[in-house]
């Protein structure tokens, strides 16, 4: 039962390196344009996560498409 334990690690280590991530990016944007820009900077940062949540999780009709579906039993 090792696969439980394997994926509570990397769910763990990718909120880390998302925090370690934001971290540096907004204090680049800090140095780099001042407090206005931090604002904008999460708003793309929030629509990116979207984006890649959205290519991540498999669609409803993709899985069953190519399904072969076997005939209802008549009993």
């Amino acid at each position: 039962m090792e696969a439980p334990t394997l994926a509570v690690a990397v769910n763990v280590g990718a909120f880390n390196l998302g925090a370690a991530a934001g971290s540096v990016i907004g204090g680049a944007v800090v140095a780099a344009g001042g407090l206005r820009w931090t604002g904008a900077a999460g708003a793309l940062l929030a629509l990116a996560g979207l984006a890649l949540s959205r290519l991540a999780v498999p669609r409803r009709g993709a899985a069953s498409a190519g399904a072969v579906t076997e005939p209802a039993s008549a009993g």
